[in-house]
């Protein structure tokens, strides 16, 4: 394959993309095409979000920890309780 058939290939493709793109804008609502179509949300939004969503499983995970700990703190607490009536 030469350099001027890969360019034709190139310049097919970049046809077919733009034929694709206005078919399916044709068919598709102008707020779903503009949202398909835009831009790819901007890094510093998405790692803003991904932070966020860090910090709030972080939050969860301690209340889940504190939970437990209570949790096992009363069981030990109900263990000597039932020992000492069993001493009685």
């Amino acid at each position: 394959m030469t350099s001027s058939e890969d360019g034709d290939e190139a310049v097919e493709e970049t046809k077919l993309g733009k034929s694709a793109r206005k078919m399916v804008k044709n068919h598709m609502p102008k707020d779903e095409f503009k949202q398909a179509f835009s831009p790819l949300v901007p890094i510093e939004l998405a790692q803003t979000k991904f932070e966020r969503r860090i910090d709030q499983m972080e939050k969860q995970l301690s209340e889940v920890i504190a939970n437990v700990r209570e949790d096992n703190c009363g069981g030990k607490k109900r263990e000597e309780e039932d020992e000492e009536e069993e001493e009685k």
